[in-house]
């Protein structure tokens, strides 16, 4: 659960009784009262807002006379990472998968990183199944890699990205087995 909290710059002139604060979530049809403040107020807190949902928000400014006025509208997102991002590393490639975290996330961006944060190769899953799985191919034994996933989620007003934090991983050693069922004959 995130607390948004909000600004704006009030008009607050002779003509403003007050302000009401409106908030909804994307996908919803109506909009819900979030708290009446005097005229002069430019802040307002929504606490309780449910992760990775995209809520929107305006202030409307109630005149005398009933001549009223709203903002513009704006959004806000608190995107979670996916946790844990798993990681099943052979000698030359690397399987990963996570949970989608639901909500407004719309797609991931799932990036192989060299250990200099260098992209190397990297993969869109838009939309995510429950269960996001992929792999990397052509890795170079014995190397240190990263993987990377950016969460996105798409709002009326554009998208909102979340880049999470890279997991490490290093590629196996390449195993040079000996021969087996050595024999030999004397003659």
């Amino acid at each position: 659960m995130a607390t948004a909290t909000l600004n704006w710059t009030p008009v607050g002139n002779v003509y403003s009784i007050n302000q009401t604060v409106y908030y909804k979530a994307l996908h919803d049809a109506n909009w819900a009262l979030l708290a009446t403040v005097g005229p002069t107020v430019n802040t307002a807190s929504a606490p309780g807002l449910s992760d990775n949902v995209i809520y929107q928000f305006k202030v409307r400014n109630n005149c005398v006379g009933g001549t009223n006025s709203y903002s513009n509208m704006w959004e806000l997102v608190n995107i979670i990472c996916p946790t844990p991002v798993n990681i099943t590393q052979g000698e030359t490639d690397a399987a990963f998968n996570f949970v989608h975290v639901g909500g407004d996330v719309s797609s991931y961006l799932v990036e192989l990183l060299s250990s200099a944060d260098v992209v190397l190769n990297s993969q869109t899953f838009s939309p995510p199944a429950s269960n996001v799985t992929g792999s990397f191919t052509g890795l170079t034994p014995s190397t240190d890699y990263k993987i990377r996933v950016t969460s996105k989620a798409t709002g009326d007003l554009g998208d909102h990205i979340a880049v999470c934090g890279s997991v490490s991983f290093r590629t196996n050693d390449v195993v040079c087995n000996p021969p087996t069922s050595v024999s030999a004959t004397l003659s």
